[in-house]
């Protein structure tokens, strides 16, 4: 049951570092009348803070009157979803699955975004055939990057609490919410947008919305997110440079290298 995917965008090359030595701008003389610069300066600088403003709000404008694109399923899915109250996580699929993958995602993460554009029909496919079972933790390692803070946890928080009146719709919700993602230093999606999504998934909204405004699960998002910043298994990169990101995915303790091999989930069902 495929679902038309759009490719994921790749991200923009960092601009080159001009060559050879970089000299210091020669020193500025000193002005004639030192009043007149003060105020043409301090001019400039407030219609500067009056367009910041306005470019701000324009941006918070057009955030929160975005509609959140609803991506359902094709048809109604016969592996189990289950949400663990216990430790904040999701187990999707047959316990019976040979193959197991925890998959640590950020709602607020761009990579997080491009890696289930890249996957999330090939992973609900094996899902559906039984041949995996996948344990989603949701995190808050981005909390930081939104404006105000906050985003990474009310998104996942209420995804939570899809997966508790709803669990067959979280996969819909997971998968909507990074598939159309507010950009980093925005607010976020509001939480009357993301109970809209909600809603239009067919998700008992009044369930969800207590359980999002009481922020039952905020706890168990964050415990989750300093548990992998600190568990040195789930650290990627090179050297002293090692750290845990998101998406990070594994399977067999393993780290599985989704961006550099597109035939990671063929090979771990054993059909590549």
């Amino acid at each position: 049951m495929a679902l038309t995917r759009r490719t994921a965008l790749a991200r923009q090359a960092e601009p080159e570092q001009p060559s050879g030595p970089r000299r210091p701008p020669p020193a500025p003389r000193p002005p004639r009348n030192g009043r007149v610069v003060a105020l043409v300066v301090g001019a400039v600088l407030a219609l500067a803070v009056v367009v910041g403003t306005v470019v701000q709000g324009n941006e918070r404008d057009r955030v929160a009157n975005t509609v959140i694109s609803a991506s359902s399923l094709a048809a109604e899915s016969s592996y189990p979803v289950e949400l663990d109250e216990g430790t904040g996580t999701v187990r999707v699929g047959r316990e019976d699955a040979a193959v197991s993958i925890d998959i640590y995602e950020d709602f607020l993460c761009p990579v997080c975004g491009q890696f289930e554009k890249q996957y999330f029909t090939d992973i609900e496919r094996e899902l559906e055939a039984g041949h995996i079972k996948v344990e989603y933790h949701m995190l808050d390692l981005l909390n930081p990057l939104s404006n105000p803070p906050g985003y990474s946890q009310r998104a996942a928080n209420v995804a939570l609490a899809v997966a508790a009146k709803d669990p067959r719709k979280f996969m819909d919700f997971h998968y909507s919410l990074l598939r159309t993602q507010p950009k980093e230093g925005s607010a976020g999606w509001t939480d009357g947008q993301l109970l809209d999504l909600a809603e239009r998934l067919k998700v008992p909204v009044d369930d969800v919305t207590a359980l999002g405004d009481a922020g039952r699960y905020d706890d168990r998002i964050h415990a989750n997110s300093t548990r992998a910043a600190a568990d040195k298994s789930l650290w990627q990169g090179t050297g002293s440079g090692k750290a845990f990101g998101t998406p990070t995915v594994v399977s067999g303790a393993r780290i599985i290298p989704w961006q550099q091999d597109t035939s990671w989930l063929r090979k771990l069902v054993g059909s590549d």
